[in-house]
């Protein structure tokens, strides 16, 4: 409790200050009483790359938590990226989005807990060209190559696999 001293004064035309009375009040602040409610934290995972011909990617929102213990939902939702992918469950804090083309996309999770208060965490997703791919959309076969030296000779062999 803090003590405040109230002064009350009348100021007169001829310029004397009179005191009309001088008394200690007890106030007290007003603080919110904490609702014991905290706010979960969102954990939408690490960042991850793909590459096509890839095109499913999984997306895991379990390493969020609540202080109390009290998630109620999870939701996940697109925020930039390609349209025409497919969430499985949009609902769940470990889902799977499939149908991805090319391109950067940011997955965001947004948990919420009974209370009704919630947390935002995002997720990028890097979906590669198929690096086998020529640009003229034919498929590039790769053959392994193994080139082994001969210190004591002048001639290479090449071993194809």
């Amino acid at each position: 409790m803090k003590s405040l001293l109230k002064i009350s004064a009348c100021i007169f035309f001829s310029g004397m200050l009179i005191f009309t009375s001088c008394k200690k009040e007890s106030t007290q602040a007003i603080t919110p009483a904490p609702s014991g409610n905290k706010p979960p934290i969102a954990n939408a995972g690490v960042d991850q790359t793909i590459i096509l011909p890839n095109t499913i990617i999984g997306l895991d929102g379990r390493g969020s938590a609540d202080p109390d213990n009290n998630i109620t939902n999870y939701l996940w939702t697109n925020i930039s990226g390609a349209i025409g992918f497919t969430i499985a469950n949009a609902n769940a804090a470990q889902t799977q989005v499939s149908n991805l083309v090319e391109g950067v996309y940011q997955f965001e999770l947004k948990v919420t807990d009974a209370g009704g208060l919630f947390d935002r965490d995002t997720v990028q997703v890097t979906v590669n060209p198929d690096i086998y791919r020529l640009y003229n959309g034919k498929s590039l076969s790769v053959v392994p190559v193994l080139i082994l030296l001969n210190p004591f000779s002048p001639r290479r062999t090449v071993v194809i696999l």
